[in-house]
């Protein structure tokens, strides 16, 4: 019977508010009402801490978007953000993050950074495509969260500041279809080139 107890407690205590670590929360990255990305960012409810396993996930929901439209969407985002992080030193990273994408994003493309110890590991539909540095993920959530943030619809969503209709809503967009196999397998051969362009080999 004791037993039992110790198992209801622990089941309780995990099942609270309170001890729900896989909260998660999704914000619109939109520019004049337009919408471009979902995006899901882990542990909401416990700030923005960002230990390993934190993910800033996103979804393509524009039809497409070309490789220098994303640059230039994310770039902008990032330098118009009131954050006290300094882009310059993440100069490098910000260049391996873009050039990681080798052709346009499809809708339903999906992209996630990683904290994984002193790394930040950057997936585009389920491969691993870059390594950079563990406080790229840092300057990148700080931005998107600030205060005087870049996308202000983005930021009350990241941080849980929606209604909870309209957190559901983006929850189900987000989650309503996986990238099919051959689109893994088109992205996938991105994997082909290094980071500047040259060609490596073939899959």
């Amino acid at each position: 019977m004791k037993t039992w107890s110790v198992i209801y407690l622990l089941f309780a205590l995990v099942s609270s508010p309170a001890f729900a670590v896989n909260e998660r929360s999704y914000g619109s990255f939109e520019l004049l009402g337009k919408p471009w990305f979902i995006v899901s960012m882990s542990d909401a409810s416990s700030g923005l801490s960002l230990r390993d396993g934190f993910r800033l996930e996103f979804k393509v929901v524009e039809e497409e978007i070309a490789p220098r439209r994303f640059q230039s969407l994310w770039l902008d985002a990032l330098t118009s953000s009131g954050a006290n992080v300094n882009l310059q030193a993440h100069s490098e990273d910000l260049q391996v993050f873009f050039d990681a994408i080798r052709g346009p994003l499809l809708e339903g493309d999906y992209l996630a950074l990683e904290a994984q110890g002193d790394t930040t590991v950057m997936t585009i539909n389920h491969y691993e495509h870059a390594r950079l540095d563990g406080n790229f993920l840092s300057m990148f959530v700080a931005s998107l969260t600030d205060r005087i943030a870049p996308v202000p619809v983005l930021r009350n969503g990241l941080l849980n500041e929606i209604p909870s209709d309209d957190r559901q809503s983006l929850e189900r967009r987000f989650m309503q279809q996986d990238v099919s196999l051959s689109r893994v397998s088109q992205t996938a051969r991105w994997l082909r080139y290094d980071h500047g362009g040259a060609r490596l080999s073939s899959l």
